[in-house]
């Protein structure tokens, strides 16, 4: 479903590096990291949305997310045979899962876990075996 409140103008402008372009004092008006875009919508985005604080990464912070992301990395970890172990080293990835239960709470701290099985993933999708 297309975003109602971004017009052709909008796009347009991104498209040819508008935003890239644009010299941070404009775009962190007051030194607020979300001055622009605040000031650009504030007549069409809900005044909760355009006051609620910047969000680097949107990352779950749902336990059960973790705790699914260590099983999966446990079977990764017992099937020796995948492809992925020829670039990903297997002690490091190990060495991850000994942090308590709860530590890999954003995206950057478990970064290395979704990684691992994401690249197994596609490796094995896609034939593709290390040299």
């Amino acid at each position: 479903m297309p975003c109602l409140w971004v017009t052709y103008r909008a796009v347009g402008a991104l498209e040819a590096g508008g935003a890239g372009n644009t010299p941070w004092g404009l775009k962190t008006p007051g030194g607020d990291p979300k001055g622009l875009l605040e000031r650009a919508t504030r007549d069409i985005v809900p005044r909760s949305v355009l006051e609620r604080r910047k969000s680097p990464y949107p990352a779950t912070a749902d336990h059960l997310y973790g705790k699914d992301l260590r099983a999966r990395t446990q079977t990764l970890l017992a099937d020796r045979s995948s492809p992925a172990f020829g670039v990903v080293d297997a002690r490091e990835l190990a060495r991850l899962l000994e942090h308590p239960q709860g530590h890999f709470d954003t995206q950057l701290r478990r970064n290395g876990l979704e990684t691992a099985l994401y690249l197994d993933r596609w490796m094995r999708e896609y034939g593709i075996a290390p040299e």
